[in-house]
């Protein structure tokens, strides 16, 4: 088993956690700059990093791996309803990611000033309305899951997309209790807390 990778957290790390979860031994190597621009013409669909190597398979793209380890690791729910809702959220959690990394004030270098206002108008007009939304939903359940009543990949998933956004905007996680206790518990699992904590996270 192999995950190949830049040398960053990026949409590798949702894929890391799940491992860790799992505590599924692997190998990853870390390709970045030029190396990686060498191996693009090589990569399926010229998709490049990561890659997931496995009985001969080459898997690209980020959310196909992670649904891959997720049916072979029990982690992709109780019956076919709850893995069309894991489907879902997946979807969900991409569109939210994708709209934060293509965010103005992380894509362009701009003044604080003026990365203050783009940043107000992205929490305004985008990302809050996400996160109520996620926050909603959340709140039906009376477990800190997405789907169902245990752990699931789009939690580990969820996990990694508020882990980014924490990063940039820490204002943010506060504004919605709910998200912030769900934060917390899947972020408490033993084996991801060791992973976090053990700096091996990017």
């Amino acid at each position: 088993l192999k995950l190949t990778s830049y040398p960053a957290r990026g949409s590798s790390d949702q894929i890391r956690l799940l491992l860790a979860e799992t505590r599924t031994q692997y190998e990853e190597i870390n390709i970045s700059g030029s190396d990686a621009l060498k191996m693009q013409h090589s990569i399926p669909f010229g998709s490049g990093l990561p890659i997931w190597e496995e009985d001969g398979m080459r898997i690209v793209h980020a959310s196909a791996i992670l649904r891959h380890l997720a049916r072979k690791l029990n982690l992709y729910g109780s019956s076919e309803r709850e893995a069309v809702q894991c489907d879902m959220w997946d979807e969900q959690c991409n569109q939210v990611l994708q709209a934060f990394w293509s965010a103005d004030f992380i894509q362009n270098d701009y003044s604080d000033y003026k990365a203050e206002q783009l940043k107000e108008a992205y929490l305004k007009e985008t990302l809050v309305p996400q996160l109520r939304e996620i926050s909603r939903h959340l709140a039906l359940n009376s477990k800190p899951h997405l789907v169902g009543n245990k752990l699931t990949f789009v939690d580990i998933k969820l996990l990694s997309v508020l882990d980014a956004i924490n990063k940039e905007l820490p204002i943010v996680l506060p504004m919605f209790p709910i998200l912030e206790a769900f934060h917390k518990a899947i972020s408490s699992r033993p084996n991801i807390k060791e992973f976090c904590t053990s700096g091996k996270r990017f």
